[in-house]
């Protein structure tokens, strides 16, 4: 009799214990979703939606994952610890990206140097028709294919639109080429033309200071910042030989002058190679 008092009592006890457990939730709603696109979703191995899903899991540890998509990187798997107030999850996919480097240039002969190039960079860059910079850049763009152009420099041929494709962590490179309207020649055959036409003009767009200090014979100081508003003193039906101090400045005026309807000789190496060669100068002062 006395045992079955402690059995009922127990069971009384344990009753409540025996139904509360059954009642904790033993399962929650994991929610998923992908940003900015519609990826595929997948809980422990098991594809559950695109986009967004809701799924009733057991609780404890589950593994989120998402599927690929073309020029994106996908989010990193994650564990997800599900509780009973439910668990959310955003994977956010981001764009995969390259580099694009892009040279205008023009080759110019290095000076003081009997063989050697130097470029002189030049022009508008435009990407797929909007300006993103001059000369020479480097951008890092999303992955695809892109238009590339340039603008116009006085003097020099316009180098052709390109098509690049730009792939993901890879670089791409593009050198544009400006050709000279103008003739580029030697320091020796810059002698020769002086000798051989008398009628030629001599510009020499360096500053008045270097001007003074040594020029060539006959020439004209008309410094590259002014050259455009004093080249009507110069007669447009006969020749015109430009130099600066290295050839930069020289190849800069040489397309002002040939832009505007003269004949334009351009000196490479500038007075460097002019002297290197053993050429006289004229001093002043």
């Amino acid at each position: 009799m006395r045992i079955s008092r402690v059995v009922a009592i127990a069971a009384i006890i344990s009753l409540p214990l025996v139904v509360f457990y059954f009642l904790i939730p033993r399962s929650a709603i994991l929610r998923v979703t992908t940003e900015p696109v519609e990826g595929e979703i997948y809980v422990d191995g098991e594809l559950v939606g695109k986009g967004t899903a809701e799924v009733t899991l057991p609780l404890g540890s589950h593994t989120v994952s998402f599927g690929e998509l073309p020029d994106y990187n996908s989010p990193e798997p994650r564990e997800v610890e599900l509780t009973q107030e439910g668990s959310a999850v955003v994977g956010t996919y981001t764009r995969q990206t390259g580099v694009l480097v892009i040279d205008n240039m023009t080759p110019l002969k290095m000076p003081g140097v009997t063989a050697g190039l130097i470029a002189l960079h030049l022009g508008e860059i435009y990407l797929n028709g909007t300006k993103v910079g001059e000369g020479e850049i480097c951008l890092t763009l999303e992955t695809g294919s892109y238009i590339v152009s340039f603008g116009d420099v006085r003097g020099f041929v316009t180098p052709q639109e390109k098509i690049v494709i730009v792939r993901n962590a890879s670089s791409e490179t593009i050198t544009a080429i400006y050709t000279p309207k103008f003739r580029n020649i030697s320091v020796t055959m810059a002698k020769q033309l002086m000798e051989s036409d008398p009628s030629l003009q001599i510009v020499d767009v360096r500053s008045p200071a270097e001007f003074k200090a040594g020029h060539i014979e006959g020439a004209v100081n008309m410094p590259y910042a002014v050259l455009e508003q004093r080249m009507s003193e110069l007669d447009i039906k006969r020749g015109v030989l430009i130099y600066c101090a290295s050839g930069m400045g020289g190849v800069l005026g040489a397309g002002i002058l040939q832009d505007a309807g003269f004949n334009v000789y351009h000196m490479d190496g500038g007075i460097i190679d002019w002297v290197g060669a053993g050429y006289p100068l004229v001093k002043e002062g």
